[in-house]
């Protein structure tokens, strides 16, 4: 929308004359996009809502909306070409609307003027607008509309039916006085806009002038790039006394807010290092990323190893969506959305932090595959394969693994799993399996890279870095030679005898106490036969726990700080309600 829109925008920017300042030249096809979907947010959701006085309402049918912006109903509908005094382009398919619908110029190649008749939106202005499409007329009279409207609207409405572009647009206006702030509005990093940082989503009007060999070819966009320093051995587990881990929270909880309340559940992979926002390779190629954060621990399995490591310990400036009911249907709506605005396909990364929370949830995610055919996933979980919840994930991975890709995460090596080591990879593969290559540097981001949803390695294990609380801090300089001791000035020997004769401090030393410390209580002791420790690894493994051994020789399982007779009685009560015996310890010698 760039010959016609230009039109639109100057009699617009008329409107707001302070709207140039806000968008240069360059961000007006950013506007027009902005405003096309406060379309989409006023008009579907709110058919009745008041227009400025002398401005007839838009007609209720599309077909007739059309006709009157057209000047008729005799208009034709051609290729997508737009031509007019600022001459003629292709129409990139990303700047309208699906049913929008481009007006064809004559045969003679040029204009085909007219006035807009009574019954269209669009004013008559000193010179009469050329033809426009529906989306450009829909567009423009939706900003208009807009600076007289009365009402609110939920921040989740916005997002679901309105958009990245219409956060651009509401914040200009609000910021100009045109719509009121009754705290429904309260979306975080406005002030970006204000500052001239375009959103995230919007940078891809950009591709719109690119030659048509580049297009779509671009480096995924991400908001941080440096990479931080890989560092295993200095990861910091929580105590396992830790009320983030014995409530099943996050270590953040003011960061987890109801679905309502948040601006967007689904938000642009741009904004984490690692993923980007845009695939560039492979069978997804071309598809814009979102992901998805849900709040770690509170949706995550006890026997998950990363229970007490979990990267989420280290990010405090992340917004985590509470889980539940209204969480699904607030999904629903956002992919609603994306699948109008991505038909040719969209991703959605499960999890950056959480996990499926109940085989509901695998279910409600099983049915938007099926509601939304642009919808592809990718993610992990920690689940195990025989888990009710692993199950039910497993079960949609082997029928849709080219849209549904989930590996199960794992303390060891497996088909369709990921892992941890907690050292540095000698080599891209390692006997886990192969190392991330975004955490190595062979490339930049999920987008530019696609393993993890690659058909072709989809029966071998993804290995990762241990990364998480204190891993990712640069490490401590290595200490230097001590610095020399300062020259100081000569003084007699004697004056500083003296000096310290005078002011030598008095020396009272406790006398000694003799205590005598209590001798333990004496108790029979145990010990583990080897062919009861092979009971246990089997059924530990087979119930899918892994305990995780601390510096002491001790092991954390279920949140608890245990010894060895301790995780035994632990397993021992497991045994008894799965009908098994218990394993019996000998008595030590």
């Amino acid at each position: 929308m760039k010959g016609d829109g230009q039109r639109i925008l100057d009699a617009l920017f008329e409107e707001l004359p302070d709207a140039g300042s806000v968008w240069p030249e360059d961000q007006r096809a950013a506007w027009l996009g902005a405003a096309e979907s406060l379309f989409k947010l006023i008009y579907k959701n709110h058919p009745a809502a008041a227009l400025p006085a002398g401005e007839g309402a838009l007609p209720t049918d599309d077909q007739e909306r059309d006709d009157a912006v057209r000047g008729g109903a005799g208009a034709s509908r051609g290729d997508h070409t737009v031509k007019s005094s600022h001459g003629s382009h292709e129409q990139d398919d990303e700047d309208s609307a699906p049913e929008a619908d481009i007006d064809e110029a004559g045969a003679d190649g040029g204009e085909a003027g007219c006035e807009p008749s009574p019954a269209s939106p669009l004013p008559a202005g000193p010179e009469a607008l050329p033809p426009l499409t529906s989306a450009q007329a829909r567009a423009y009279q939706a900003a208009r509309s807009l600076l007289k409207l009365q009402g609110s609207f939920t921040t989740a409405e916005i997002n679901a039916r309105g958009g990245s572009g219409a956060y651009v647009a509401l914040s200009y206006l609000l910021k100009k006085g045109y719509l009121a702030n009754e705290g429904q509005l309260g979306m975080p990093r406005w002030r970006l806009l204000f500052d001239g940082e375009p959103h995230i989503e919007d940078r891809r009007a950009a591709e719109t002038t690119a030659p048509p060999e580049t297009a779509g070819k671009r480096k995924p966009f991400r908001r941080f790039t440096d990479k931080p320093t890989l560092a295993p051995d200095r990861l910091k587990p929580l105590a396992p006394y830790h009320p983030a881990v014995t409530g099943k929270r996050t270590l953040f909880p003011k960061t987890v807010i109801d679905p309502a309340d948040s601006p967007a559940l689904l938000v642009s992979g741009g904004n984490s290092r690692k993923i980007g926002d845009r695939v560039i390779k492979g069978p997804w190629s071309g598809m814009p990323i979102f992901t998805l954060t849900l709040e770690e621990r509170a949706t995550c399995p006890e026997s998950c190893f990363h229970f007490l490591t979990c990267y989420g310990n280290n990010l405090h400036w992340s917004r985590r969506h509470r889980h539940g009911d209204e969480l699904i249907s607030g999904l629903r709506d956002e992919l609603t959305a994306f699948q109008d605005a991505h038909p040719d396909g969209f991703v959605v990364r499960l999890h950056i932090l959480g996990d499926f929370w109940s085989v509901d949830y695998v279910a409600a995610w099983a049915g938007f595959l099926r509601s939304f055919p642009a919808l592809r996933v990718f993610g992990y979980t920690a689940w195990p394969r025989s888990s009710e919840i692993g199950a039910a994930i497993k079960r949609v991975t082997d029928t849709q693994w080219d849209r549904f890709a989930i590996r199960f995460s794992d303390a060891e090596a497996k088909p369709q799993g990921a892992t941890t080591i907690y050292r540095i990879p000698e080599d891209d593969r390692v006997p886990e399996g192969i190392v991330c290559p975004a955490e190595t540097g062979k490339t930049d981001c999920c987008g530019t890279c696609g393993l993890c949803w690659s058909d072709a390695v989809r029966d071998q294990t993804i290995v990762f870095v241990a990364h998480g609380r204190g891993s990712g801090r640069k490490a401590s300089p290595e200490p230097t030679a001590a610095p020399k001791p300062r020259t100081m000035p000569f003084v007699s020997h004697r004056l500083i005898e003296e000096h310290a004769k005078t002011f030598a401090p008095v020396r009272h030393e406790p006398a000694p106490l003799d205590r005598e410390e209590p001798a333990a209580p004496s108790r029979p002791g145990k010990s583990v036969p080897e062919d009861a420790r092979q009971i246990l690894r089997e059924y530990l493994k087979e119930k899918g726990f892994q305990p995780v051994v601390t510096g002491k020789g001790r092991f954390i399982f279920k949140g608890r700080d245990v010894d060895t007779d301790g995780l035994i009685e632990m397993v021992n009560e497991m045994r008894v309600e799965d009908d098994l015996p218990e394993i019996e310890l000998g008595e030590a010698a």
